[in-house]
């Protein structure tokens, strides 16, 4: 068995301006998606650099009980479930 963790971070830019190219809104929607094949239940801790805090996110259920460390100190703690899910959505 293959002991391993894959993140892949998908994010979108939604801009909208008007005809003189002056910037009206914006925002950036994403999801954190991980495959996991780890033997064991390992708590896993991911750090995020964000200039601004989330206004709107969503957890998977095994990130659900630490939701507070988002707000201390910018991270996402976890128990993987095995396979792939997504842990987070902004």
């Amino acid at each position: 068995m293959v002991n391993e963790v894959l993140i892949d971070v998908v994010e979108f830019v939604n801009v909208t301006m008007d005809k003189h190219w002056n910037h009206i809104r914006s925002d950036i929607v994403g999801h954190v998606n991980v495959k996991c094949t780890l033997s064991g239940m390992p708590d896993l801790t991911m750090f995020i650099h964000m200039p601004h805090p989330f206004l709107h996110y969503n957890l998977h259920q095994c990130a659900i009980g630490r939701r507070k460390r988002i707000s201390d100190d910018n991270s996402v703690s976890f128990t993987p479930c095995d396979g792939n899910f997504v842990v987070m959505k902004y």
